[in-house]
């Protein structure tokens, strides 16, 4: 049934055309059955159609190579266009199933066994897998430039790794086996095990500068001092990540604990007029001065404090 477009022809022109052979036929393609049937008082012509028919039957015999959903776009994009080539010099022609679960070959079985064995080649090197990135954790997947978490998977494992902003994914390609163990070592730096360790905490406004430093240059030295240690500060954020082996992340955060602890920051209150009444007519601004070592100062509508982070 699968042939009987092929036998019709565009706009009917090839069954049309049989109609008219030799002495002329009466020509019925019944595309349900799959059944064609021939009528002619002439036994030369009904033999010449049926030729004819059995010749396109032969070229446009059917075959299948199973294909996943999202390697479907990578056959007909740019990356199988070599092979796309290779199909058609071979004269064979393919198109995707309705339910996109396999690929559709056109042509002479001789066409359809070497036409299959180029398309399961092309698939059996370009599965893919995605893996769920936080949007605070985009950042750390291109930090080290060609050291990066990205560079490191695909000269590791011979995958293609990339990562898709608009669905949030990190979309790796290759051999089956080798997108299994890259996938892997991607969540495994992302979320930890096996001896990686991943710690996230909140770092207060104030302190913020005090961890980055200057140009990133004190992340920069935590990572030199911790090597194997990745530190990442949110874009929008104020989380930061340490990532690296379990021993290493929690001596880099013990460091980045005191840099916290003893970073000079400020603090605004804000305040009603009744609460700063009930300050100005007491001395609790000088009694907490005095048992933190901070600067207090009572402003019209505010307390600004000022000084060592924990003190603030």
């Amino acid at each position: 049934a699968e042939v009987i477009p092929a036998i019709i022809g565009k706009g009917g022109a090839k069954i049309n055309s049989f109609r008219s052979e030799g002495a002329g036929a009466e020509v019925e393609a019944d595309s349900t059955t799959g059944k064609v049937k021939i009528y002619s008082h002439d036994a030369a012509t009904r033999e010449t159609i049926k030729s004819a028919v059995e010749q396109i039957v032969a070229e446009n015999h059917i075959g299948h190579v199973s294909i996943e959903k999202t390697t479907i776009g990578l056959v007909l994009g740019e990356p199988g266009k070599e092979v796309r080539e290779k199909v058609a010099q071979i004269g064979c022609n393919f198109n995707v199933s309705d339910d996109d679960s396999k690929l559709v070959l056109k042509g002479t079985d001789e066409q359809i066994a070497q036409a299959s064995e180029l398309l399961k080649a092309f698939i059996a090197v370009n599965h893919i897998a995605e893996v769920d990135i936080e949007p605070e954790d985009e950042p750390i997947l291109f930090s080290g430039g060609s050291n990066s978490i990205l560079s490191k998977v695909e000269s590791d494992h011979g995958v293609k790794a990339n990562f898709r902003k608009g669905k949030n994914v990190v979309q790796v390609r290759g051999e089956l086996e080798k997108i299994n163990a890259a996938t892997a070592e991607i969540e495994r730096f992302l979320k930890g095990g096996d001896g990686m360790e991943v710690c996230k905490f909140n770092v207060p406004d104030g302190a913020i500068g005090s961890v980055i430093g200057k140009g990133g240059s004190n992340i920069s030295k935590l990572e030199e001092d911790f090597e194997g240690v990745r530190v990442n500060v949110g874009r929008d954020s104020n989380v930061i990540s340490i990532r690296g082996p379990e021993d290493l992340v929690k001596q880099c955060r013990s460091r980045l604990v005191i840099t916290i602890a003893t970073a000079r920051v400020s603090d605004t209150i804000e305040l009603t007029p009744t609460q700063k009444g009930n300050i100005s007519s007491s001395d609790i601004i000088k009694r907490v001065a005095g048992i933190t070592s901070t600067s207090i100062a009572l402003n019209e509508d505010s307390i600004v404090i000022r000084g060592i982070s924990n003190d603030v």
